[in-house]
């Protein structure tokens, strides 16, 4: 493997892309395979273990099953010649393989290893690539402190060793893991790092990604025109290395920036250029279902619903020969709309049905994944308790044998204590870091699943919410009433999904007045008799402490609906001068808290302690058989309001 560099520049510009083969230049690499090849026959010993190394990078982009076989091949031959190089980079090559396929925990693994043999070879460039490995292994499981951990500690070796060229690289992952989490401005810093030293380098392929990898950054936050210009930037660069498949796919990315902007008859021109460009390549299939489904995005965004029709029905062809559910999912959606649009409310019944059995496959997958990553921090961490346990023990029983030997049985066992005290001491410290951080990582998934129901809320509210408002319209006037019918109820469910989803009323009412429609909806819809003293707690906290405020009383709620089998209830907001305090009050049936330990122990109310922690408040529970439950939510108020 050559240092490593080139791959990881190389994926990460590949994770941004709309079209993931962005900078594979498959005739160039072939010939660059080929030749590696021939080199390969006359090779011995720590060259030929080096070339091996080479052959996988490459295959690496174009075959990872052939890269695979290379890599086990210059392991094999670096363990029969004490070659710690050569071990060290055919480890990180098989880990690479393993977290392509995303088995991470044989990826760790590996990574691992290579990091072992690194430290005690005292090599730090060697260690450098292997926490910037370690780094994206934590980063795809999304344990993102971690992942920062790792590659801050390649960055400071890669400082001490003077290694320019790594350190931009490790900005621009560093770049790609802040963008991953929604934080733009540390993505841009590091992203613009990256490229102020490969400016210095001169090194043009890296300008190019860097360049493309701003503009695509500007897009996401809104500023077409700085998302026009780097891209077009980072074209003249793939020009200049002939990349003409990277050229292609950019002309298609610009394209959807001008349709963004209004520009549709720049668009295309854009998207024209691109199409030309890729059938000149080869019909690719994967990459011209993009170029259909940007066709019909632009000719949507004009109005020109009969041709977006058609680009929509061209890209489902496609889409047959290389399926992709997240396209497809936008292809079926604006097929739907324009159908509805033009009148021909059968087709578009239809294609809403497609697309919400793709929209569900989608969000079974992402809770599969979700899950799936869980399991493995979790059988990780519990891996590295099991470890760190032997360690000890081991060190524990290697000193008890020197004191037994060198000291007298009293000082061997006072020796023996006090090593225990550290050994234990250690453990704790670990068991409270492990807890930190499954902690930490819970918090992130609440917050990202609350910001995936607000997107698709969003999403069912602005795009198939309206385009059942449309064929309502449209069905009454032809006195459709069996059918008028069937919309309208449609149109109901979405909207109570939507509601269910993210509440929009606090963003228009305001944090008090949603809690009190909320009781008076449970009012009306139930036989408890609600009591109300609510004091106004608008614009104290900001809008993402207030929904965790929200979510917590919907809970609460619930739960008294579900358990309480009350008559009557009782709901408190204090607004004091440094805190506010929410109570839920029932008079039902309660439960023992000394027996009934289950209770307090489900997931409805590990997601109110996780909800409560995110508002940095408390939260109490009490509860006597037979006498009721209480919920008492307290939080303090920011200073600037105390």
């Amino acid at each position: 493997m050559s240092v490593g560099n080139t791959k990881l520049i190389t994926l990460f510009l590949l994770l941004f892309l709309t079209e993931p083969t962005l900078s594979q230049n498959v005739p160039h690499q072939d010939n660059k395979i080929t030749q590696l090849k021939s080199a390969l026959d006359t090779a011995k010993g720590i060259s030929k273990a080096d070339l091996l190394n080479d052959i996988c990078d490459e295959f690496e982009r174009i075959s990872l099953d052939s890269a695979i076989i290379y890599a086990r091949k210059a392991l094999e031959l670096s363990e029969m010649i004490a070659y710690t190089k050569g071990k060290v980079n055919s480890l990180n090559n098989i880990g690479y393989y393993y977290q392509e396929k995303s088995s991470f925990d044989s990826a760790l693994q590996n990574y691992k290893k290579a990091l072992d043999l690194a430290e005690k070879a005292n090599n730090l460039t060697l260690q450098s690539h292997c926490w910037n490995f370690l780094g994206r292994v934590h980063r795809s499981l999304f344990n993102m402190p971690k992942a920062i951990d790792c590659y801050i500690k390649s960055m400071e070796m890669r400082h001490e060793i003077g290694d320019t060229t790594g350190i931009a690289m490790v900005s621009g992952n560093l770049g790609y893991l802040y963008w991953s989490i929604k934080d733009y401005e540390n993505a841009e810093k590091y992203m613009s790092k990256s490229l102020d030293i490969d400016l210095q380098l001169g090194d043009s392929l890296s300008i190019g990604n860097d360049f493309l990898n701003l503009g695509l950054l500007y897009q996401k936050q809104g500023d077409l025109d700085k998302g026009i210009a780097y891209s077009e930037k980072s074209m003249e660069m793939l020009k200049s290395q002939n990349d003409w498949i990277g050229v292609a796919i950019l002309y298609g990315n610009i394209s959807i920036m001008f349709s963004e902007q209004g520009r549709y008859q720049k668009a295309r021109e854009y998207l024209d250029k691109s199409l030309e460009m890729k059938l000149e390549l080869g019909d690719n299939p994967y990459s011209l279902t993009y170029t259909y489904g940007n066709y019909q995005k632009i000719y949507q965004d004009n109005k020109n619903y009969l041709e977006a029709i058609q680009a929509g029905l061209k890209a489902m062809d496609y889409l047959r020969k290389h399926p992709n559910t997240q396209v497809e999912q936008r292809v079926l959606g604006r097929l739907a709309e324009a159908y509805a649009i033009i009148g021909d409310y059968e087709k578009g019944y239809q294609y809403l049905q497609d697309f919400n059995a793709v929209k569900d496959s989608i969000l079974d997958k992402e809770k599969s994944r979700q899950i799936q990553q869980l399991e493995t921090i979790y059988e990780t961490n519990q891996k590295n308790v099991t470890i760190a346990l032997q360690e000890g023990e081991l060190k524990l029983a290697n000193a008890a044998n020197k004191f037994k030997t060198r000291l007298t049985w009293m000082v061997g066992i006072g020796l023996l204590i006090l090593f225990a005290g550290i050994y234990f001491f250690r453990s704790y410290r670990f068991a409270l870091k492990s807890k930190e951080m499954e902690e930490a990582f819970s918090q992130q998934l609440l917050i990202a699943h609350e910001d995936e129901r607000k997107r698709i809320s969003q999403d069912l509210h602005d795009s198939v919410g309206q385009s059942l408002i449309l064929i309502k319209n449209k069905v009454s006037l032809s006195n459709d009433d069996s059918t008028s019918e069937m919309v309208s109820k449609a149109l109901e469910e979405v909207r109570s999904i939507s509601k269910a989803l993210h509440p929009a009323t606090l963003d228009k009412i305001g944090l008090t007045a949603s809690i009190e429609k909320q009781i008076q909806e449970v009012d009306q819809n139930s036989d408890i008799f609600f009591s109300e003293e609510i004091e106004s707690i608008d614009r104290i906290f900001s809008k993402e402490q207030e929904l965790q405020i929200f979510r917590i009383f919907q809970e609460a709620i619930n739960n008294l609906i579900k358990h309480s089998q009350t008559k009557s209830a009782l709901i408190k907001i204090e607004n004091n001068p440094k805190y506010i305090r929410l109570s839920v009050i029932d008079y039902g049936v309660g439960f023992d808290l000394t027996r009934d330990t289950n209770s307090l122990q489900g997931l409805g109310m590990k997601t109110l302690r996780e909800r409560t922690q995110l508002l940095d408040g408390k939260i109490l529970v009490d509860s006597t058989k037979n006498k009721g439950t209480s919920v008492i939510l307290q939080v303090a108020k920011p200073s600037q309001h105390v």
